[in-house]
């Protein structure tokens, strides 16, 4: 293989790696969101309010999915 491809291949594989790691901080965060929904609505209420400690949960995974 010539160095254009091989840098090519290096790019690509670079690229789908990032991508992969992004998904699954995603779908971490998506899991605990859904978690705590899940147990907000078993208590019966309608509308879902979020406990100080359930909002810094959120943030923390949020802060791995867009740094800022």
């Amino acid at each position: 293989m010539d160095i254009p491809t091989q840098l090519k291949i290096l790019f690509l594989t670079t690229l789908a790696n990032w991508i992969s790691k992004e998904k699954s901080h995603m779908i971490e965060y998506l899991l605990v969101a859904n978690r705590i929904l899940k147990s907000k609505l078993e208590f019966g209420g309608r509308r879902i309010e979020y406990t100080d400690f359930e909002r810094a949960i959120l943030a923390r995974k949020k802060v791995i999915l867009k740094p800022s």
